[in-house]
């Protein structure tokens, strides 16, 4: 479960990124707010819904990841509202595993990229990155 906010323009100013959070990130959280308990009842009352979603029945619905998605890089990681925002860039990254593309030009790079994932990928491993905001590691 997904909100997300395009921006039509990049925030230069510490004001305009203060307003993009307090407006923007605080709107998509109550919407997530107001959304998140309606999804986890669906998703308990209708089992043909968990079917077509590949859920089983036994199947733990309480994990419901809710995550502000933004098109814009400045605030990911942080908690607006209660809710993580997380930029669309960091989730294409970390679903690719390629962490090396987040590197500054003048970082050094390894000759092979670490893995994300060193046991394989796996829906936990990937929302414990995101979760722990684990895809900055080594990189700040």
């Amino acid at each position: 479960m997904h909100s997300i906010h395009k921006s039509g323009f990049i925030r230069s100013t510490p004001h305009e990124v203060w307003l993009h959070r307090t407006n923007t990130l605080r709107k998509a959280a109550r919407q997530l707010e107001r959304k998140h308990p309606a999804v986890i009842h669906a998703l308990q009352a209708d089992s043909d819904l968990r079917a077509r979603l590949g859920l089983s029945e036994h199947e733990s619905i309480s994990a419901l990841h809710a995550w502000v998605v933004d098109t814009s890089i400045e605030l990911d990681g942080e908690i607006v509202d209660g809710f993580r925002v997380v930029s669309r860039e960091v989730i294409e990254v970390t679903l690719r595993d390629e962490q090396h593309y987040l590197r500054a030009f003048d970082q050094d790079e390894e000759e092979e990229p670490e893995s994300l994932y060193p046991v394989g990928f796996s829906p936990q491993a990937f929302v414990q990155i995101i979760e722990r905001n684990e895809i900055w590691r080594g990189l700040l």
